[in-house]
C-alpha cells in the first residue's frame, strides 16, 4: 500500500454531525456549528489497476509501479536494468506503514461555510488542475490524505483552493473576490507549521508543506517569497540522510520529483538552489530503457538540474579574463559528459514510446513536454560554452522540435474538459518564449509566437511565468532586432512627470529631451562585459529564513538587491513611462526581404543577448535588454522599457 493513501476504490462520504467537537480546542479550525459537515474520507481518482495489488517487493520497483520478482538481496528486475535496488523495508517497518494508513484520525471539522466551500472547490477543481493528469496521486490524493490529519496541510490547502478559485474568476468573469479568507487560512498554516512536532508526525511533512506555501505565493505573485520556499525545500532535502523509512519510501516517490522539477523555477529566475542528494534518487544511472512515462520524467528533470547547474557556472567563466585554458577544459569535459547522458535518455525514451504496453498510461500531453525540455536542454547544453549567439542558428532541428510539440501539447489542452488558467508547473511557456527570442528564423520564430498567441493561451500562467508578458516581450525583440517599427515606436515614446506635476505633451516632448530622460534612466544600470549580461542578484539567504517572511501585501513587490543597479529604485522615481503599445502586424512582411540562412539577417552586435521580464506595473510590464556596446565602452549595451500588456 502506498503511505498515506486512500484506498484507490474508496469514495468519498459527508456526514453530517450536530455534535461539538473534540478537536475545537486545538486551533486547527474554528469550532463547530449545528449541522456541520465532517470530511470522512478523500476521493483519490481511479488507479486503473486490474486485480489484487501487490504489497511486497522492492523499495525501488513500488516507486517505479512495476511488479517486483522479489529476489533478495538485489531483485533481478533493478539488477538487468541498471538500477540500485534499495532493497526490503522489514516487516515491522511495512506493519507501522500499514498502521498508520489505518489508525483512526482525527478527521478535519469544516465548521464553516468558506471552510467547506473552499474544500470542495480544492478537492474538485484545484486538484485535478494544479498538475497533469500524472500527478494527481499528490494533488488529489497524498495532500487530501494528509489534510485530514495533520492541521498545517489542511489549512494550507484551503487557503489554495481559495486562492485559486479567486484567479479563475478574475480569469473568466473579469472580477475581484474576497481574499481575507485564504490570507487567514495561509496564517492558520504558518503557525500550525510553527508549532509542529517532528515527534509526532512524519518529516516528510515540512517538505510537502513547502511545496503548497510556494503554490501559494504563485498565486499570490509573490516571486522572492516562492524562491525562499523552494530553496528552503531543497535544503532540507540537501541535508537528508539515508536512513530507510516509510516516509524516506514516499519522500523519494511524490517530493522528490517535485523538487526536481522547480529546478526549472529557480534557474530561470537566476536563483541557485542546493543540489539533490544522490541517495535521495530512484535511479542513480541511466536504465537502456525506461518502465514508465513516470520514470523517464523524472530523471530528465534530474538531468535538467544537473544540466542548468552546468550552465550557471560556466557562463561567469565566459565573460571573466581570469578564466584559463584548464577551466575551459574541464568545463568542456563535463559538458561532454552531461550531453552523452542525455543522449542515452532520448535513446530510452524513444523505445519506451515505440513499445508502451497498450495497457499502460501513454500520458501524451506530458510526453509532448519531455520532448520540448529535451530539445531545450539540448540546446541550452551545447551552448553553455559559447558567448555568441550566432551559434543558436545550428539548433534549427531542436527549435522545430520545440514549435512542433508545443503546437501538440497545447492541441491537447484544447481538447480537454478544461483549459487551466493556472499550473503550478512550469510547463511550455518558458521554451516557446525561449524559441521566441533565441530562434532567429523569421518564419519559425514567429510560428512559436503564434503558439502563445492562441485565444486559449492569453491568460495563462504557470508558476510565475505570465503568458501575456511574454507575447509583448517576445514581439519586442523581434522588432528590435529585425528593426521592425523603430522610428514609429521612438515617436510614441514619451514620459510624464509625477501626477502632481507637471505634464510634457507629445508635442512639447522633443527627440533631444526624450533622449535626455531615457540616458539618464539607463545611467542606472552599470553591468560590465566581463560580467554575464544579466542583473546579478543577491543570492536568497534560506539560513534565516522563516515562514513569516512569505506572509506579504497582495500588490507587493519582490524586493530586489542587484549587484550592478544603486539601491534607490530601479525605475525612476518622479517620472511615469507612457507603455509602448507593441506592433501586432508582425507578419506583415515581405517574405522575399526575409533571409533564411544564418545570421536570418540579424547579425551579432544585432542580437539581444538577455531580455529580463519584471517587475509588473499597472497595464504593462518592464523589460530589461541587454546587447554588444556599439560605441566600444566597457560596459553592455543595457535599455529598460516598459511595454503595456494587450
Amino acid at each position: 500500500m502506498k503511505p498515506f493513501y486512500a484506498d484507490p476504490n474508496s469514495h468519498a462520504f459527508i456526514a453530517v454531525d450536530s455534535s461539538p467537537s473534540p478537536h475545537a480546542s486545538s486551533g486547527s479550525s474554528s469550532s463547530s456549528s449545528s449541522g456541520a459537515i465532517i470530511v470522512a474520507a478523500a476521493a483519490v481518482a481511479p488507479s486503473g489497476r486490474r486485480g489484487k495489488k501487490v504489497r511486497t517487493g522492492c523499495i525501488t520497483c513500488k516507486i517505479r509501479k512495476v511488479k517486483c520478482d522479489e529476489t533478495k538481496p538485489a531483485c533481478v528486475r533493478c539488477v538487468k536494468t541498471g538500477r540500485k535496488c534499495d532493497g526490503y523495508l522489514p516487516w515491522s517497518s511495512r506493519s507501522a506503514r500499514v498502521s498508520v494508513c489505518h489508525a483512526p484520525s482525527p478527521t478535519p471539522e469544516l465548521g464553516t461555510a468558506a471552510e467547506r466551500h473552499a474544500f470542495e472547490y480544492y478537492r474538485s477543481r484545484s486538484g485535478p488542475l494544479l498538475g497533469r493528469a500524472i500527478d494527481v496521486d499528490f494533488w488529489g490524493g497524498l495532500v487530501l490524505k494528509l489534510s485530514l490529519r495533520e492541521p498545517v496541510v489542511r489549512h494550507a490547502m484551503l487557503a489554495m483552493g481559495s486562492l485559486h478559485e479567486s484567479l479563475t474568476v478574475m480569469q473568466s468573469e473579469g472580477r475581484d473576490v474576497d481574499r481575507s479568507f485564504a490570507f487567514t487560512e495561509y496564517g492558520k498554516a504558518m503557525v500550525a507549521l510553527r508549532r509542529w512536532d517532528p515527534k509526532n508526525s512524519t518529516t516528510a511533512i515540512p517538505l510537502l508543506v513547502c511545496i503548497l506555501f510556494i503554490c501559494i505565493e504563485y498565486l499570490l505573485e509573490h516571486e522572492t517569497a516562492s524562491q525562499l520556499h523552494i530553496s528552503q525545500g531543497r535544503h532540507i532535502l540537501y541535508a537528508m540522510d539515508d536512513t530507510r523509512s516509510p516516509a524516506l519510501d514516499m519522500i523519494k516517490q511524490h517530493l522528490v520529483p517535485i523538487y526536481a522539477r522547480l529546478s526549472l523555477a529557480s534557474f530561470l529566475y537566476s536563483n541557485r538552489p542546493p543540489p539533490i542528494p544522490q541517495h535521495l534518487r530512484t535511479v542513480t544511472e541511466m536504465p537502456t530503457h525506461f518502465g514508465s512515462v513516470e520514470e523517464a520524467r523524472n530523471l530528465l528533470y534530474h538531468l535538467l538540474d544537473e544540466g542548468l547547474r552546468f550552465k550557471v557556472r560556466a557562463t561567469p567563466a565566459l565573460y571573466d579574463p581570469r578564466t584559463t585554458a584548464w577551466d575551459m577544459q574541464v568545463l568542456a569535459a563535463e559538458q561532454q559528459r552531461i550531453l552523452a547522458t542525455l543522449a542515452r535518455w532520448h535513446v530510452a525514451f524513444s523505445m519506451l514510446t515505440a513499445t508502451l504496453p497498450p495497457g499502460q498510461p501513454a500520458y501524451p500531453d506530458v510526453q509532448h513536454l519531455l520532448h520540448i525540455f529535451y530539445h531545450s536542454s539540448n540546446i541550452w547544453i551545447k551552448t553553455a560554452l559559447e558567448p555568441q549567439q550566432v551559434v543558436l542558428d545550428a539548433y534549427m532541428p531542436d527549435f522545430a522540435a520545440i514549435v512542433t510539440h508545443g503546437s501538440a501539447f497545447m492541441n491537447s489542452l484544447a481538447s480537454g474538459p478544461a483549459t487551466p488558467v493556472f499550473t503550478f508547473e512550469t510547463e511550455v511557456l518558458a521554451p516557446v518564449y525561449f524559441t521566441v527570442t533565441k530562434c532567429r528564423h523569421p518564419l519559425l520564430r514567429r510560428a512559436a509566437l503564434r503558439l502563445l498567441m492562441r485565444e486559449e493561451m492569453r491568460g495563462r500562467r504557470e508558476g510565475l511565468w505570465y503568458c501575456a508578458e511574454t507575447i509583448v516581450v517576445g514581439k519586442r525583440v523581434i522588432e528590435l532586432e529585425e528593426e521592425v517599427s523603430n522610428a514609429l515606436h521612438m515617436d510614441d515614446m514619451y514620459w510624464t512627470s509625477s501626477p502632481t506635476g507637471s505634464h510634457h505633451s507629445h508635442a512639447s516632448f522633443d527627440r533631444e529631451s526624450r533622449l535626455r530622460v531615457m540616458e539618464a534612466y539607463e545611467g542606472e544600470l552599470h553591468v560590465p562585459m566581463t560580467h554575464p549580461p544579466t542583473i546579478v542578484a543577491s543570492p536568497l539567504d534560506v539560513m534565516d529564513w522563516s515562514p513569516e517572511h512569505s506572509i506579504a501585501p497582495p500588490d507587493s513587490q519582490p524586493s530586489w538587491n542587484p549587484t550592478f543597479i544603486p539601491k534607490r529604485s530601479r525605475q525612476p522615481r518622479d517620472m511615469t513611462p507612457k507603455p509602448l503599445e507593441v506592433s501586432t502586424h508582425l507578419d506583415d512582411y515581405d517574405a522575399q526581404s526575409l533571409q533564411y540562412e544564418s545570421p536570418y539577417g540579424v547579425p551579432e552586435e544585432r542580437r539581444i543577448k538577455n531580455a529580463i521580464i519584471g517587475p509588473r506595473q499597472d497595464g504593462g510590464v518592464w523589460v530589461t535588454m541587454f546587447r554588444e556596446s556599439r560605441d566600444g565602452k566597457a560596459d553592455w549595451d543595457v535599455t529598460r522599457e516598459f511595454l503595456k500588456l494587450t
